[in-house]
């Protein structure tokens, strides 16, 4: 039986928060590769297949949020996707590292929205959140005659990878904390380490990242809200951001 929460659990937040931001930042670049839904659309779970503005990439269902708000997991959605179907593989990807990293919402079949003050918000958490942790280049849904709206992740090569944008950093780590507001240092930590900095802390109000000749110094108030933060891109210039 389900649990009815209106938050998600503290470990979600966490995982959450750390590929917030890359997740963000990749989505974004996927809607400009295909806009969602423009022109004829077309969904096939048989093919893998998504058509929209023009262009087909390949798709993988990861959940589907029904008219009661109950979210149900590819995985766990046998009628519509049978076991041993290629399609539910990208899901149960997610359910191994829900079992292996005790995320709650992971490994429970069936999630109930109802509770949530927007249940259409927390259903786009979820699946921006399994996008990161799984990699895909992006996600997108779709809306049924009824009102349910199916999901599924994009995981198609053709999409290009989201590169690192210096001079956007605190614009994407603030939309980031729109999203998953509890924990912003894992949000910092997890975006730079995405895109191959060492990150390390110097005392609990600071945090560095380095690669290559470029560093960045992040510095954070009680709240752990970014307060400062800075990019040194040569041994003798820092450049405020």
């Amino acid at each position: 039986m389900p649990v009815v929460s209106s938050r998600f659990s503290k470990m979600f937040e966490q995982v959450g928060s750390y590929y917030a931001a890359a997740a963000w930042e990749q989505l974004k670049t996927y809607e400009e590769y295909q806009r969602p839904r423009e022109g004829q659309w077309l969904l096939d779970h048989e093919a893998g297949t998504w058509l929209s503005d023009g262009r087909t990439v390949h798709q993988s269902p990861i959940g589907f949020l029904g008219t009661d708000n109950s979210w149900l997991w590819t995985w766990a959605d046998h009628d519509t996707h049978p076991v041993g179907s290629r399609r539910r593989e990208l899901s149960l990807q997610l359910l191994d590292f829900g079992e292996r990293h005790e995320v709650y919402e992971f490994v429970e079949p069936r999630l109930e929205l109802g509770s949530f003050a927007d249940p259409g918000s927390a259903a786009e958490r979820l699946a921006l959140t399994a996008m990161g942790v799984l990699g895909a280049r992006g996600y997108c849904s779709v809306a049924f005659e009824t009102g349910a709206r199916s999901y599924f992740l994009i995981d198609d090569e053709t999409v290009p990878r989201a590169p690192f944008r210096r001079h956007v950093l605190s614009s994407l780590f603030h939309e980031a904390l729109g999203l998953f507001a509890s924990f912003p240092r894992l949000v910092a930590e997890g975006y730079l380490r995405h895109h191959g900095f060492e990150v390390w802390d110097d005392n609990r109000d600071s945090m560095h990242a380095r690669r290559e000749n470029h560093t960045i110094s992040l510095r954070f108030d009680d709240q752990d809200h970014v307060i400062v933060l800075s990019q040194n891109l040569t041994s003798s210039r820092t450049e405020p951001v």
